[in-house]
């Protein structure tokens, strides 16, 4: 981890994405620009990794950040990709256990790192702190039981169209002919995301392809109909 000394982070509060910061004061806002350091990491550089010490929580300033675990078979299983503005490792503010998963930057990756026993000194002074802290880890669990349910309960080609529809809705970028999912997916990315095989998503791509619900847009996808997406089963 480089850090690269203090920097503003006033302009980094895009309230769909974190309401954490917005719930802060003047002198609170100080406390955590005095306490935030800029981290940087390289494409595929690991931010933590499971068992590493739960100590800080990150945001997002610029790049992509992957959550993952890896199975006892030794298969990963994408959690989650993060953009600017979102919060990870937030449950070192809560449980001092050993990290459960692995960060990692899927892009080149800069990130405000705060040490999360500044925030457990303002969450005791400010219950509103805590409410938006709980708030925080309840989407998270809730966005985690709602891909284990479409693990367990639907069928591969609706697993795919129905994360593809999600990433558009998380990260796309909306132009004339659709939804653009501004990642750079590759195949093995998606069948981490999905549980299913490299060969079966290349399969069901190809598919919605040719039925012309999702195009290429340079190593982009491009989500074409949502809702007919949506309908798969």
């Amino acid at each position: 981890m480089n850090a690269s000394g203090h920097d503003r982070i006033d302009g980094l509060r895009p309230p769909h994405r974190l309401r954490l910061l917005d719930v802060l004061n003047d002198s609170e806002r100080q406390i955590v620009k005095e306490a935030s350091r800029l981290v940087r990491f390289r494409r595929r550089q690991r931010i933590y990794t499971t068992g590493s010490r739960a100590d800080q929580l990150f945001i997002v300033r610029s790049g992509v950040v992957k959550l993952n675990t890896i199975s006892a078979q030794g298969r990963e299983l994408i959690l989650s990709f993060l953009h600017p503005g979102e919060v990870f490792g937030e449950l070192a503010v809560v449980d001092p256990e050993p990290r459960d998963h692995i960060a990692e930057a899927y892009e080149d990756t800069e990130a405000y790192a705060v040490d999360s026993d500044v925030l457990q000194r303002l969450m005791q002074g400010s219950p509103q702190i805590g409410c938006e802290v709980a708030k925080l880890l309840g989407s998270r669990m809730k966005a985690y039981r709602t891909r284990v349910e479409e693990l367990l309960f639907k069928s591969a080609h609706a697993r795919v169209a129905h994360t593809l529809v999600d990433l558009a809705g998380h990260h796309g970028v909306h132009d004339a002919d659709g939804v653009v999912i501004p990642l750079r997916l590759s195949q093995r990315d998606i069948a981490n995301l999905v549980g299913v095989t490299r060969e079966t998503v290349n399969f069901i791509l190809k598919d919605l392809r040719q039925r012309n619900l999702i195009e290429n847009q340079g190593r982009s996808i491009r989500v074409r109909a949502p809702e007919t997406l949506l309908a798969q089963q």
